[in-house]
């Protein structure tokens, strides 16, 4: 009998690059908007880091209780790269 510990699998649908022009010299990824399997890990990772350097992100949020959203927005401090900006819908 094996001892391996299985991690859950969840499925990500990929989303869209933050707006604005890519660095000189390199063209946009492809967006793929199919689902993908990846553990939860990895879609921490993902989410978390950066995907020019692998640092870590800093995240900040603007907030407009007026009509009820939240921007989070996600930036690398070591390459300055805006990894992504996201509109979030408060309850």
């Amino acid at each position: 009998m094996s001892n391996t510990k299985s991690e859950p699998k969840v499925e990500v649908q990929a989303i869209a690059p933050a707006e604005g022009t890519p660095s000189e010299g390199r063209k946009a990824a492809p967006i793929s908007t199919g689902l993908v399997q990846a553990s939860a890990e990895e879609v921490l990772l993902k989410y978390t880091r950066c995907n020019q350097c692998q640092a870590r992100l800093h995240f900040s949020y603007l907030t407009d209780f007026s009509r009820n959203l939240t921007q989070e927005t996600a930036r690398c401090p070591e390459c300055h790269h805006q990894a992504h900006r996201v509109m979030h819908r408060l309850q």
